[in-house]
């Protein structure tokens, strides 16, 4: 069986990475200062972006670069609707009652949906 090569495995961790911050290709691009295609290049072909790019990489994905580069090993979590993630993320920054709200709106679904599934 053929391994991948790093720079394949490096493209595939950048693209789960981003994917767990809920950023799409072009918001992403726009932190780090890249077009979405630079992104989408990074992500699928066999090449590493230049040294200078990533500290932005790490700082926007809120990783070490060690992390990015696959010295030290982390498994993002890939959630499976980015846009939710990206409304639970948004969510962190509003006021604490209203954090304590969503939270109890949260369990009450939770729960609702369990006692259904009995």
């Amino acid at each position: 069986m053929k391994r991948p090569s790093a720079t394949k495995q490096f493209g595939k961790r950048l693209a789960e990475f981003r994917k767990s911050k809920g950023l799409t290709q072009i918001e992403f691009g726009k932190r780090i200062g890249v077009s979405h295609r630079v992104v989408a290049y990074y992500e699928t072909e066999s090449v590493y972006p230049p040294a200078h790019l990533l500290a932005p990489i790490a700082k926007t994905l809120s990783i070490s670069i060690d992390e990015l580069i696959g010295i030290k090993k982390t498994d993002p979590i890939i959630p499976k609707s980015a846009s939710f993630w990206k409304k639970i993320l948004q969510a962190e920054n509003l006021p604490h009652r209203d954090r304590i709200a969503l939270l109890h709106y949260l369990d009450a679904l939770l729960k609702k949906k369990k006692s259904a599934s009995r």
